[in-house]
């Protein structure tokens, strides 16, 4: 039983409990033979309704070619896992959230993923040691909105300052700090394990 006032710790996912599916947007790009920042700059157009569900990842795909000027493909190829056979949750992160729930904490998943990505870690067991999962493609939200926090508060029937919220991309802490809640930016596991603890444990 803890003593003090946090009751939920809430872990982004991608880049805090395994490494980013970095191979997904490389293959993109060798698939299309293209400069990065022409690449980037169509991939990043149509993300945000990716993440949220609007539109499915086969359509996204489409859209990247029309943007680009491509011709359309002829099969679908599932970009996201194409290749993907080293995902692997962090073994200490893992043994962190495992800590923690032993220590009585809720370790809940609030994640942008699309659904391949979604779909393959969910095949690898990925999400299954955390006691709640939000992933912004079911949700129909995105970080950094701040609806989409104030979303997770009211499932999870919590006060901002009782959750603890880490992610790896500082954008996305801020509308968390608005909103009371305590942020850490990850760095790397080690890092994390140690700020987790000394504002949990000191």
């Amino acid at each position: 039983m803890h003593l003090n006032k946090f009751s939920h710790i809430i872990f982004d996912y991608g880049g805090v409990m395994h490494r980013n599916f970095l191979h997904s947007f490389n293959a993109f790009k060798k698939e299309f033979h293209l400069e990065e920042n022409d690449f980037q700059n169509a991939y990043q157009k149509f993300l945000p309704a990716l993440n949220t569900g609007k539109i499915s990842d086969q359509e996204f795909v489409t859209n990247i070619h029309l943007e680009l000027n491509l011709p359309a493909p002829e099969t679908y190829i599932n970009y996201w896992v194409k290749d993907c056979d080293t995902f692997i949750v962090l073994p200490e992160m893992k043994a962190l959230v495992i800590d923690l729930q032993e220590a009585g904490y809720q370790c809940v998943v609030f994640s942008n993923t699309v659904k391949p990505v979604a779909d393959y870690i969910k095949s690898r067991g990925g999400y299954e040691f955390f006691d709640q999962v939000f992933l912004s493609n079911e949700i129909g939200l995105a970080k950094p909105d701040l609806k989409v926090y104030q979303y997770v508060l009211n499932q999870l029937n919590a006060k901002p300052e009782s959750c603890i919220y880490l992610d790896d991309l500082e954008v996305n802490l801020i509308p968390a700090n608005n909103l009371g809640i305590t942020t850490i930016l990850v760095e790397n596991s080690k890092q994390v394990e140690k700020k987790i603890k000394r504002i949990l444990f000191s």
